[in-house]
């Protein structure tokens, strides 16, 4: 009777190593996949203010060639 005991502990220790490391897995794989999204949200966010500087930039030269223009 106590090998079964010891059988059933054992398999209850190694399903919770191997939910343990899948746990791992998965939050590592949530990490890549995280850094990959503030990557891409970091390069559209220097894009879109690089659009704004741009914008800004023609704004005011439509302004100082309307000034030129009176």
């Amino acid at each position: 009777m106590m090998g079964r005991n010891t059988l059933e502990s054992d398999i209850r220790r190694d399903n919770s190593h191997a939910a343990d490391i899948r746990k791992r897995q998965k939050n590592a794989y949530d990490a890549e996949e995280g850094a990959k999204k503030v990557d891409k949200f970091s390069e559209e966010a220097q894009f879109s203010s690089l659009d704004f500087t741009l914008i800004n930039q023609l704004i005011a030269e439509r302004k100082a060639t309307r000034n030129e223009d009176d």
